[in-house]
C-alpha cells in the first residue's frame, strides 16, 4: 500500500496537478498532503471515488481523493457603496479549477439572502485574485448586502464576506415646475421656479443649482443654490432656466434634473412712423391724409393709435384730435392757419401709455396776406393811394366802388384813386386787392371799406 500511494503522488507532481474533483467525500482510512509549485495536493485513501477532470492532463487513479476546492470571499474594502459605483471583491481560491475557470461575484439581497443572486462581476482565473464588480444602478438601498464568489470549472459557491455591507439610495436629480412666464421687453421676471420633486438619494447631501441657456447652460448661475429659483432680471430675450443637483458621494457632478422654464420675452415695443414730407395748402382748403410709414408693435401686439395737433410748433403745444385712432390720418377740410400732426402709440400690456411715433407732418398754409392801408374817410375829388407790401412771385388784382383808379408800376402793389362821387351815392364805398401766390396759385382778397363825406 505505501508503495502505490508514493507512486500516485509522484505521478500527480509530474503532471502539474491539473483536476478537479466534483464534492469528493470518503471514509478516510489514511492520507496526507504535499506541497508544489504554489499548490497543496491533499489526498485520502479509502473507498473508491471516480471523479470528472476537466483539463488537457487526465489524471485519475482508484482509491485516492483528489485535492478540495474552497473559495474564502475577503474583506471589502468600505462599508458603504452607491448605486453603480465599483466594488473591488478579493478572493482566496483553495484547489485546482479548469483553465477556462470564471470566477463570479454575486451579490445578495438587502437581508443578505442568495436566494436570487446577482452577478455583479467577473474573473477568468485558476488562481486567486480580485473580482472587478459594480453594485447595480438600481440596486435598492439596504443595510445588510453581502458578496460572495462562485466558480464554474468546478461549479462551486464560496462563503460571502462575512459583513454587511451598506447600499445607498439610488440618486435622483428631482424635477422642476415648466408652466414657465411670459414678460414684456427688458422687464424682470415675477414668478418664482417652482420645485416639483425633491433631488435624493446618494448619501442624501444635495446641492443644488441653476444654470440658463444665455450660456448654454454652461456655468452655474452665482447665488442660486435652492430647489426654486426666481430669474433676475431685466431680461431683453428669451430665457430658460435648469435644475442641477448632485450629492457629496454618489453624484458629485451636478446632473440636470427633468424638466425646463421658459421666460418668454414680448417683442420691444415700438411706436412705428408716419410719413414727414407735409404739404402746401391755399387758405381754407382740403390737406391730404397723412401716411403710415411703419405700424407700431411690439409688446402684446394690441396696438392703440391717437392723433395730435399744434399751431404752434412742432414740438410744443399738442393736444388730442378726437376720433382719430387709426395708424394714418385724414385732416378736415377748412385748414385756415398752418398746423403740424403727429401720432401716437401704445399696446395693452408693455407700453400702455401713448407714446409718440417718430415723425411730424406739417401741413402749411400757404395764402398770401396782404395789408391794405390808406384813408377809410374821403371827400369829392380827394387823391388817395392805397397800397400793401409787395411780395415777390405774388401777383396783385384792384377793384375799387368809385373814382379813378391808376394803379403803380412796376409792381401793382398800389393803387392811386381819385375819389368820384355821383349824386345820391350811398355809403361805404370801398376799395379791394387780391393777391395771388404765382407759384402755389392761393390768393387772398383784402376789403378796405371807405367813409364818403359829402
Amino acid at each position: 500500500m505505501k508503495k502505490t500511494v508514493l507512486i500516485l503522488m509522484f505521478f500527480l507532481l509530474y503532471a502539474g496537478v491539473h483536476s478537479q474533483t466534483l464534492s469528493p467525500r470518503l471514509i478516510a482510512s489514511a492520507g496526507g498532503s504535499s506541497s508544489v509549485s504554489g499548490g497543496t495536493v491533499s489526498w485520502t485513501m479509502g473507498e473508491t471515488n471516480i471523479a470528472t477532470f476537466i483539463s488537457g492532463t487526465t489524471i485519475l487513479s482508484q482509491g485516492i481523493q483528489q485535492p478540495e476546492v474552497d473559495i474564502l470571499t475577503g474583506s471589502i474594502t468600505g462599508t458603504a457603496f452607491c448605486a453603480g459605483v465599483a466594488v473591488s471583491v478579493p478572493f482566496t481560491a483553495i484547489g485546482y479549477y479548469g483553465g477556462s475557470n470564471v470566477f463570479t461575484a454575486q451579490l445578495s439581497d438587502g437581508s443578505g439572502s442568495f436566494a436570487s443572486p446577482v452577478n455583479n462581476g467577473t474573473l477568468t482565473s485558476t488562481v486567486s485574485g480580485t473580482v472587478s464588480a459594480t453594485i447595480p444602478a438600481n440596486t435598492a438601498s439596504g443595510s445588510g448586502y453581502r458578496i460572495r464568489v462562485t466558480a464554474n470549472l468546478p461549479n462551486y459557491t464560496g462563503l460571502d464576506n462575512g459583513a454587511d455591507i451598506t447600499v445607498r439610495p439610488q440618486f435622483t436629480t428631482g424635477e422642476i415646475t415648466t408652466t414657465g412666464e411670459t414678460i414684456c421687453y427688458n422687464a424682470s421676471p415675477a414668478a418664482a421656479i417652482g420645485n416639483a420633486t425633491d433631488a435624493s438619494g446618494g448619501d442624501l447631501s444635495i446641492t443644488y443649482s441653476w444654470r440658463s441657456s444665455a450660456d448654454s447652460y454652461a456655468t452655474a448661475i452665482s447665488g442660486a443654490i435652492a430647489s426654486t429659483y426666481t430669474p433676475a432680471g431685466p431680461l431683453t430675450s428669451s430665457t430658460s432656466y435648469r435644475r442641477y443637483a448632485k450629492d457629496n458621494t454618489c453624484h458629485t457632478t451636478p446632473t440636470v434634473a427633468t424638466g425646463t422654464w421658459t421666460v418668454t420675452i414680448r417683442p420691444q415695443f415700438t411706436t412705428g412712423a408716419i410719413e414727414t414730407t407735409g404739404e402746401t395748402i391755399c387758405y381754407n382748403d382740403n390737406p391730404a391724409e397723412i401716411g403710415n410709414t411703419t405700424f407700431a408693435s411690439g409688446g402684446n401686439a394690441s396696438i392703440s393709435y391717437q392723433w395730435q395737433k399744434s399751431t404752434t410748433s412742432s414740438s410744443a403745444d399738442f393736444s388730442v384730435i378726437d376720433l382719430a385712432t387709426s395708424a394714418s390720418y385724414d385732416p378736415p377740410t377748412g385748414l385756415t392757419v398752418s398746423t403740424w400732426y403727429r401720432r401716437q402709440a401704445k399696446d395693452g400690456t408693455c407700453n400702455t401709455t401713448f407714446t409718440t411715433s417718430l415723425g411730424v407732418w406739417k401741413v402749411t398754409v400757404n395764402s398770401p396776406t396782404p395789408i391794405l392801408t390808406g384813408d377809410t374817410t374821403v371827400t369829392q375829388g380827394q387823391v388817395v393811394t392805397y397800397s400793401t407790401p409787395n411780395i415777390s412771385g405774388n401777383s396783385y388784382t384792384w377793384n375799387a366802388s368809385h373814382g379813378n383808379p391808376e394803379i403803380c408800376f412796376p409792381y401793382r402793389n398800389c393803387l392811386t384813386l381819385t375819389w368820384d362821387f355821383p349824386c345820391g351815392i350811398i355809403n361805404p364805398g370801398y376799395v379791394k386787392v387780391t393777391e395771388t401766390n404765382l407759384t402755389t396759385g392761393c390768393s387772398t382778397t383784402v376789403t378796405k371799406w371807405i367813409t364818403i363825406v359829402q
